[in-house]
């Protein structure tokens, strides 16, 4: 079923290129390519602060006590922000385009990733940096360990031969480990558990890792690049979106393919959605899509006017968030969606 009407809608004046809830699922942050991060009350949908960079935004996260964010640039910057009042508390500083800035769990601390083959530790409090993780290549992607005491990062440029994600201990700034691919690794993270690591590749796989000893246990294949990978809930099972136009789930133990969910273009976001009952798709053709995991088969198509680069979701599964090239973010109520 196709849904033409949504709860609201969030404008900007260029490309969406994400749409989050805050913890509390009061808020909403779209950010753009308009070079603003726009913050909303996710209750009426009034424009709260508007959050500027100098040029794209790419990517803003929330702490997880609401009170401020932190945003990434391809103007060189991550900023970090008071969100009711919208004040710049600091500038994390890069020497080229920042792609990802987010809170560590204990609060302390934020990773930023940049072109300039570095990811930087810095302190969440005042923004002052705490330590430099150089790298060979462009760092595309760095997630923290739920225990906040590792970092995982991803590295490489399209082409540039054989990457790696890197295992780093936080306290020391030490690199404990690498995970190789034949190509640039775009993803990188950590099972909620923090014993497996999960990265996605330009090598056209997806690969599981066990954080403890490096052991590469499965590969996930798919046909073209693999952009999104994440797990479920459960860590039981995972799933890798791809430029091959699918989304693949497999199960964690034994490697194993379980389903298949073909698309009509390139998939540029895949979550696991509701208890890990079903799967949500954002596509370069046009639409956000809720698939049944049991039947894999679509349940409800969300539209837009142009790609959909984003989706997401409130923490009690509330509603759905859909960020677009056509401007907007929107806010769908998953009650008119899923009926049972």
């Amino acid at each position: 079923m196709s849904y033409q009407s949504q709860v609201l809608t969030f404008s900007h004046t260029d490309s969406v290129t994400e749409a989050k809830f805050s913890p509390d699922n009061n808020y909403i942050v779209t950010t753009s390519n308009d070079n603003t991060a726009k913050v909303w009350s996710s209750k009426s949908g009034r424009l709260l602060v508007s959050l500027k960079h100098t040029a794209r935004v790419v990517t803003a996260s929330f702490s997880d006590d609401n009170t401020r964010i932190v945003t990434s640039s391809e103007d060189k910057t991550a900023k970090l922000w008071a969100v009711k009042a919208g004040q710049l508390i600091a500038v994390l500083k890069h020497k080229d385009s920042v792609y990802s800035a987010k809170f560590s769990p204990d609060k302390n601390r934020i990773v930023t990733v940049s072109d300039d083959k570095t990811a930087k530790l810095w302190s969440a409090k005042s923004g002052q940096l705490l330590v430099i993780l150089g790298h060979d290549r462009i760092v595309n992607d760095g997630n923290f360990s739920s225990d906040s005491n590792s970092l995982i990062t991803a590295s490489g440029s399209i082409y540039s031969g054989k990457s790696v994600a890197t295992l780093w201990d936080v306290k020391t700034g030490k690199q404990v480990r690498t995970f190789e691919h034949e190509d640039k690794v775009h993803k990188a993270k950590f099972s909620s558990d923090d014993s497996l690591i999960l990265t996605a590749s330009q090598d056209k796989t997806a690969k599981l890792w066990e954080t403890k000893s490096g052991q590469m246990l499965f590969a996930f294949e798919h046909e073209a690049y693999v952009n999104q990978a994440g797990f479920s809930v459960d860590n039981s099972k995972v799933i890798t979106a791809s430029y091959d136009k699918t989304v693949k789930l497999w199960e964690t133990k034994t490697g194993k393919l379980l389903a298949t969910f073909p698309h009509e273009a390139i998939v540029n976001a895949a979550k696991f959605f509701l208890d890990d009952k079903y799967i949500l798709t954002g596509c370069d053709d046009k639409t956000a899509k809720l698939w049944e995991i049991k039947t894999a088969k679509t349940i409800a198509t969300l539209t837009h006017d142009d790609i959909v680069r984003d989706v997401s979701f409130s923490l009690d599964n509330s509603f759905i968030l859909t960020a677009s090239a056509d401007n907007t973010a929107r806010l769908w109520e998953t009650k008119q969606i899923v009926k049972n």
